[in-house]
């Protein structure tokens, strides 16, 4: 699976959760910059535009978590999932720790 594969739900959370990241420390890191630069090549500029739209109207992290809980497709997940284990996110929603 390719992040092209991802439907757009899928795209919005992966957004979201970069930009996540970048709120933790308050900048956005080069490794970020990259990795948003790769999924707009992989996914198109108009695919990524509205995943990105969409996922800067989550409100807040729970915002984003909750979405991120939602995401079901195995393969969607383990693309997802590897991004937060990266940089050490939250894996799921409602786990302390």
């Amino acid at each position: 699976m390719t992040l092209d594969d991802l439907s757009q739900p899928e795209q919005v959370v992966l957004l979201a959760l970069v930009g996540l990241m970048a709120r933790m420390d308050g900048s956005v890191s080069q490794d970020e910059l990259e990795l948003l630069e790769r999924i707009a090549d992989e996914i198109g500029e108009q695919r990524f535009e509205a995943a990105r739209d969409a996922a800067a109207a989550l409100v807040d992290n729970a915002a984003i978590l909750e979405q991120a809980s939602q995401v079901e497709r195995p393969d969607a997940r383990e693309i997802i999932y590897e991004l937060a284990k990266l940089w050490k996110l939250p894996q799921r929603v409602g786990e302390s720790g």
